[in-house]
């Protein structure tokens, strides 16, 4: 602890096996962890450990690794010389291609306020894919089973590169809560599935939401996440912004609060589009959601747009809504849902246990 530029400083271009178990990494100066690596690096591992009260990034991954493991690890409150710095600081960051990222609780991203090129703003992230530190961002991380919560200054789950997010408890965050996008002219590939996600943005921010799409193509699937009443008095539970060229949105528990919107679809798409089999609610019984410039009514939107023609627009009866997200034994969404191909639900409980999957994450 209490150390200068970088705590643990691994910089070999050729690096293999190397493990940090069980360690405690708090109070230094700069970043926690910065695992450097190469086309020819070969493993890390971060297995069980606390990183803390450090000045910079909690771990900091610089380019991709064949093989890379970040688990079961606490992280929470670095970042805190971001004004200082004038940096951008996120508890994980980099290149995080060819990762496994799960089991972590983490927190309070840069409890002193985020600052990037002199602006104030909401740039420090929990868990950050980004495009600043090299890799091929082709390659996805799988980013599972964390618990990410109350960052106070970014998104919750932010990924530039493709990426495979599921299991995840993500609460109280305050902007953005799984945010995909910015991917500038590479094509990438999202499966988002089997998250709880709710309480966050503050700000208005949206549940799971696509934005700034590059050149390159994107591809995103969302399956059986139960997403509850993120943001403030606007936004979206769900929202896509760009056009995809594949976009998937099925087995879902949109609910929203009685000022915002369930799912919102902003731009035309002219790639595949697949939304079925999804549960919309609002406690004004309204689903709410948008299509490019339109607002069409539940009858309309299976109707008129031929989506969700298996969807429901039911309160799912949740077991205790914002706190036990179970489904009750008289919900609508359960045996509603469409196979997908998954195998187990958040908890790991085998699927489907009756005629069906059920629509949410449970």
């Amino acid at each position: 602890y209490s150390n200068g530029d970088q705590s643990v400083n691994v910089g070999s271009v050729s690096v293999a096996g190397i493990v940090f178990k069980n360690c405690n990494i708090e109070k230094g100066r700069g970043n926690a962890f910065v695992i450097k690596g190469s086309a020819t690096a070969n493993s890390v591992i971060i297995d069980h450990c606390t990183i803390q009260y450090n000045g910079g990034h909690g771990i900091l991954i610089l380019y991709d690794y064949t093989t890379g493991t970040i688990s079961n690890n606490i992280i929470h409150d670095n970042g805190l010389d971001s004004i200082e710095d004038n940096q951008e600081y996120s508890q994980i960051d980099g290149g995080l291609g060819n990762l496994n990222i799960f089991g972590n609780i983490i927190s309070a991203t840069t409890p002193n306020g985020c600052k990037c090129a002199g602006l104030l703003g909401r740039y420090c992230h929990g868990i950050y894919y980004s495009a600043g530190y090299g890799g091929d961002r082709t390659i996805p991380a799988n980013i599972y089973q964390n618990t990410v919560y109350n960052t106070g200054y970014g998104a919750g789950i932010k990924s530039t590169g493709s990426a495979n997010i599921y299991r995840n408890i993500v609460y109280g965050n305050n902007d953005k809560v799984i945010q995909l996008g910015q991917n500038d002219t590479t094509n990438v590939v999202f499966l988002v599935y089997s998250n709880i996600i709710y309480g966050n943005g503050l700000g208005g921010s949206d549940g799971i939401t696509e934005q700034a799409k590059g050149s390159g193509k994107i591809s995103l699937t969302i399956y059986n996440n139960t997403v509850y009443k993120n943001g403030g008095t606007v936004g979206h539970e769900i929202k896509i912004n760009d056009d995809m060229t594949a976009l998937a949105i099925k087995n879902n528990i949109m609910w929203a609060a009685d000022t915002r919107r369930t799912l919102g679809v902003v731009a035309v798409q002219t790639g595949t589009v697949n939304i079925d089999y999804n549960l919309y609610w609002r406690d004004d019984g309204a689903p709410n959601i948008r299509w490019g410039s339109n607002y069409p009514t539940w009858s309309q939107w299976k109707g008129t747009y031929g989506f969700d023609i298996h969807g429901v627009n039911s309160d799912p009866l949740l077991v205790n809504a914002g706190t036990d997200f179970h489904l009750q034994p008289t919900s609508p969404a359960i045996d509603a849902g469409t196979n997908v191909g998954l195998i187990q639900d958040h908890a790991g409980i085998a699927v489907p246990q009756g005629s069906a999957p059920d629509i949410g994450a449970y």
